[in-house]
């Protein structure tokens, strides 16, 4: 059998044999995860990130301080920050920019999305 091997925050060694399948896809994405450096766990780099993640991210904002300013659903600034493909709606666009105009008063809407 081969065996995966994973670091641990301390730097302790654990050896893990190999698993196929979702196990050994599992295995493999939190070994990857472990090796990451702590500012790449904490800011999605190597994520797929919108352009409204990628603001965020340059200027160490959390996801967390977007949720807490506008009100809006964890899931919904998560989707938002990492899914191409989702739009807000024009209230949530608007609870958004007025939060991050306290940051960068000149923030357009275009700056985020092709709406």
């Amino acid at each position: 059998l081969r065996d995966i091997l994973l670091d641990d925050m301390k730097g302790s060694l654990y050896t893990i044999p190999h698993l196929s399948g979702r196990m050994g896809l599992f295995f493999r994405i939190i070994g990857h995860y472990w090796k990451m450096k702590e500012s790449e766990r904490m800011f999605g780099l190597g994520k797929r990130r919108t352009k409204l993640g990628k603001w965020l991210d340059r200027r160490g904002i959390s996801q967390a301080w977007l949720k807490d300013k506008t009100g809006l659903n964890k899931n919904t600034i998560g989707d938002l920050t990492s899914d191409i493909d989702r739009s807000p709606t024009q209230k949530t666009m608007k609870k958004i920019l007025k939060a991050l105009r306290e940051i960068d008063p000149n923030l357009k809407s275009d700056d985020f999305w092709d709406i």
